[in-house]
């Protein structure tokens, strides 16, 4: 709360803050206000002169000399000045420093007062002799005190949810009892609801820029509602969506100058914070603690979701939906809370200074059902007809409830996403009653595994089709094949070269081309995974706007050649009959430099190797030149692959492909 007490000279303001207060100056005050002596001056600008502003520095560098766990940096302007302060101190500094202010009235050229040149300034004393007096004070009167900067920051941090596990239920009590009074405070309604989703809906589906702008144009819009600055919640919401819109256009793919952007929150509105534990300490050179840490990103995800949700239902597409039915009603829940969980889960102490990169090695998609379920059934050769909320009359017609409604050749689908335990509920029944008529099959999905009594029992049903969906890899198999075990099922050195062999015997005997780079795919992502000390796949098919990467790679940069090779790592896995040429590996080099710029390697896997010459352009000459130039790309062939099979050792197939890359 800001006071202007009788004890402080006219034009001074104190406020209280998180760390000790703010004592501010306003010239504006003293000119607004009739009561002030002004002599014959009463046209011209007020100003402090030259020779104030330096006595004023020189007040508060000999306040900081007394006080230095409150220093900060100050600058002192012509009209204004604000500087850290203890509360005990106010009155005795404010007179400290009203005893050396001069006004300067500037006359200006179209001034109608007939004056050719500027007065002589007048001490701030004689402007308000009429109303109050500046006593003279010293510096003995300001007292001994001990202050401790960390000790008023722990005590301020409110009760509330300190760990990262964050529900449906913490989420919902969270949106009813502290976002909805706020927003209601603030007077926001629905538009901004929408764009504020738009923006998360963008961000789960890797369309960064897009998100970027979502963001931007919600916090203008909220900006300048008319009600704004009376919310509570008004300088977390602002800092929350600069954050949300600095970290996407990190991401996009376009250059942009950062320096003007704002990356922290405003600490006297933490109550508002769902996890307002800190991961790491903030001091008092820290004063608005700057998010550079995952517990903020995540901090702006949910406040700025709640403050959608908090405003009015969301209104856009299906697709904010989390299919699985995790209980979670409100649309983008899901994502923003796993996402939020995750970063926050996230060793803090690996990204202290650089919070984009968390993001970098996040999966999103993984967060993102409802999205992979999509894109994985196109790649898996069915055709999107409808979502479930495009046409409620459609709908309502099949009188079914269905996520999708998908055709493969002449077969049409009702596609629903369920949970092992709908079989219990009933649900299963229901929707087999309900589909008995229609010209429609029902095919379910599932992300987990079912018991082998209710396989059996649902393989006899007509009419139904069921699969597993892996949301990682984004590949769908017949619940029939059983449950595809995860890379963490295999922990043994035994298993993992069982498991190599068996892929790399899928990826040498496949036959179409489509299923030739799947399985090569695979044969990597498992090779990267489980048998690379150094390296973590995080987007399997990763799409960018303009390309596709096969694989992408989360380097943790422990061992040679990995040291070498940056973050993030593109993998192109090319299953051909032919060697590879010049222009895939051109086409590896563009897509290495539009990822990231801090991007040093990739690694081609071609089956067949890669050509001595095409179009009059030797391959490995091309290679050398990407290496000069600053890309090193490593290149596998199958006897790379056979050899990994064969031995285990696949940390030693990419050091020797790494040599043999400078001996090209």
């Amino acid at each position: 709360m800001a006071s202007e007490s009788n004890s402080l000279p006219p034009g001074f303001q104190f406020s209280e803050k998180l760390v000790a207060g703010r004592l501010d100056f306003d010239i504006v005050r003293l000119e607004d206000d009739e009561r002030f002596h002004r002599g014959d001056r009463t046209d011209g600008i007020w100003k402090l002169t030259d020779e104030a502003r330096e006595a004023i520095i020189a007040v508060i560098d000999e306040y900081y000399d007394r006080r230095p766990a409150i220093e900060e940096s100050v600058s002192v302007g012509s009209e204004s000045f604000a500087f850290r302060i203890l509360p005990e101190d106010v009155e005795h500094i404010s007179h400290h420093l009203a005893a050396d202010l001069e006004i300067r009235f500037e006359i200006p050229d179209f001034s109608p007062s007939g004056l050719d040149e500027d007065p002589d300034p007048l001490p701030y004393s004689d402007l308000i002799s009429d109303v109050a007096t500046v006593r003279e004070v010293s510096w003995s009167e300001i007292p001994e005190t001990s202050f401790d900067a960390e000790e008023d920051i722990e005590a301020a941090i409110p009760e509330g949810h300190t760990e990262p596990d964050f529900f449906h239920d913490d989420y919902l009590d969270y949106v009813l009892d502290y976002l909805v009074p706020a927003v209601e405070d603030a007077g926001w309604r629905g538009g901004h609801a929408w764009l504020l989703n738009l923006g998360m809906q963008e961000l789960r589906n890797g369309r960064y820029e897009e998100a970027a702008y979502a963001f931007a144009g919600a916090k203008d819009g909220l900006t300048k509602h008319s009600l704004f600055d009376e919310s509570r919640i008004q300088p977390l919401v602002r800092r929350s969506l600069n954050t949300l819109r600095d970290l996407c256009l990190l991401k996009a793919p376009d250059e942009y100058d950062f320096s003007e952007f704002d990356l922290y929150c405003e600490a006297g509105v933490r109550d508002l914070l769902y996890v307002p534990k800190f991961v790491s300490q903030p001091t008092i050179d820290d004063l608005n603690f700057r998010m550079n840490n995952p517990v903020w990103i995540a901090n702006a995800l949910v406040l700025v979701q709640g403050v959608a949700h908090a405003i009015g239902r969301p209104t856009i597409s299906r697709t904010e939906v989390d299919p699985f039915g995790s209980g979670m009603t409100l649309r983008n829940a899901s994502f923003v809370l796993k996402l939020a969980n995750s970063l926050v889960s996230t060793a803090p102490d690996e990204a202290e200074s650089e919070p984009i990169q968390y993001l970098e090695g996040i999966d999103l998609g993984k967060f993102t059902p409802d999205i992979t379920i999509t894109r994985t059934l196109r790649s898996a050769g069915y055709t999107i007809q409808m979502y479930r909320n495009t046409t409620e009359g459609v709908r309502d017609e099949l009188n079914v409830d269905f996520d999708l409604i998908v055709a493969h050749g002449d077969d049409k689908y009702l596609v629903r996403a369920m949970r092992p335990e709908d079989r219990d509920r009933g649900t299963l029944e229901e929707l087999i009653e309900q589909t008995g008529d229609l010209d429609h099959s029902l095919l379910l999905l599932y992300d987990r595994e079912l018991e082998s009594t209710s396989v059996s029992e649902l393989d006899e049903q007509d009419g139904v089709e069921m699969m597993y969906i892996d949301l990682q890899a984004e590949r769908l198999s017949p619940i029939s094949a059983g449950y595809p075990r995860s890379f963490a099922d295999f922990a043994t050195d035994e298993e993992i070269r069982d498991e190599i062999e068996r892929r790399f015997v899928a990826a040498r005997e496949a036959e179409t081309t489509e299923s030739k780079g799947d399985r090569l795919e695979e044969l990597m992502a498992f090779i990267f995974e489980k048998a690379v000390p150094d390296t973590h796949v995080m987007t399997p098919n990763n799409r960018t706007s303009t390309e596709e990467i096969d694989l992408q790679l989360q380097n943790k940069e422990e061992h040679h050649p990995w040291t070498q090779l940056g973050a993030p790592i593109n993998v192109e896995c090319k299953n051909w009959n032919e060697s590879v040429g010049v222009d895939e590996i051109y086409s590896v080099y563009g897509k290495a430099k539009m990822t990231s710029p801090n991007s040093k390697g990739a690694i081609l896997v071609s089956w067949e190797g890669v050509s001595d010459s095409q179009s009059g352009r030797n391959a490995d000459g091309l290679l050398r030149d990407m290496r000069i130039q600053d890309l090193d790309i490593l290149v596998l062939d199958q006897d790379d692959l056979s050899e990994i099979v064969e031995t285990g050792d696949a940390q030693a197939v990419f050091e020797r492909a790494y040599t043999n890359l400078y001996q090209r």
